[in-house]
């Protein structure tokens, strides 16, 4: 009896040892690219991966890029961690070390570019730093130019029609396939693009090379409707069109596109019973 009883308590120590090891896991980052100085703090970009294993918090975990340390963390969960780039960081891949165990790694690129920002407090005739920010989404869409990350602040919402029954139309080609261009929610904001009411389409992306994440999305019939183009990239986005009430989707995009990367979005209360979340044309 005492062999069986000390046979089984190593059994679950060697096994709770080898969960405490599990390595973290990396399942995708929001950006793959951008510059690791200027905008706040001249410290780069804004990044999110998302995953699992990373702790509930931060602790002594670390996080690599290029195999330069991030400048800044602004979150970190379990499933989620965002952080600032900063100028140690470089070419290479993105690496959680926690516990002493490296996760995989997902390639990010450094590279130029300029980082704007867009806030309720903003003017359209402001520089677009994160000091002096824009007001309008509209503006930022028109003046990007290619490799542009716009950050939107807390409590920004686009909810008047700008063309077509549309919120907001993505139209700027100045994006390339290196050097896209991306509207992402500041950390920690809540934004939103488009009503349930009132406004057909939240957001139409006509242009090729845009990365959208972390944003809210609404629209009456459709959220978010694709043109016939390339390079889109849609991570961590909540979506909905609970009042659609014919056939459609939530989410229009062209059939078969092989740049079309679709990461971590929730696509909720659809309303039509004829429409689905995701349609292809």
């Amino acid at each position: 009896m005492k062999k069986l009883i000390l046979t089984f308590v190593v059994l679950l120590a060697t096994s709770f040892a080898f969960a405490q090891n599990v390595p973290p896991a990396i399942f995708y980052s929001d950006l793959t690219s951008g510059p690791n100085t200027g905008g706040q703090s001249n410290a780069g970009a804004f990044v999110t991966i998302h995953g699992k294993g990373f702790g509930a918090s931060q602790g002594s975990s670390i996080l690599t890029i290029g195999g330069g340390a991030a400048a800044s963390y602004q979150s970190w969960s379990d499933s989620s961690v965002t952080f600032q780039l900063g100028s140690a960081t470089k070419t290479g891949s993105i690496v959680v070390k926690v516990g002493g165990v490296s996760s995989n790694g997902v390639p990010f690129t450094v590279r130029s570019g300029n980082i704007y920002f867009v806030s309720t407090k903003g003017r359209d005739f402001n520089s677009g730093s994160y000091t002096s920010p824009w007001h309008s989404l509209n503006h930022a869409v028109s003046t990007m130019p290619a490799g542009s990350i716009t950050y939107v602040e807390n409590g920004y919402e686009q909810n008047g029609v700008e063309a077509y029954g549309t919120a907001l139309v993505l139209n700027n080609t100045n994006g390339t396939a290196s050097a896209p261009l991306a509207i992402v929610g500041y950390p920690g904001s809540s934004v939103t693009i488009g009503l349930t009411t009132g406004i057909t389409t939240g957001i139409s992306i006509s242009a090729s090379n845009w990365v959208l994440s972390n944003l809210i999305f609404r629209g009456a019939q459709t959220a978010i409707s694709i043109a016939n183009v390339t390079g889109v990239r849609l991570a961590g986005n909540d979506v909905s069109c609970p009042n659609a009430t014919a056939s459609g989707a939530c989410i229009l995009a062209p059939n078969g596109g092989s740049s079309f990367a679709f990461l971590g979005n929730s696509i909720h209360n659809n309303g039509s019973a004829t429409s689905t979340n995701l349609a292809s044309y």
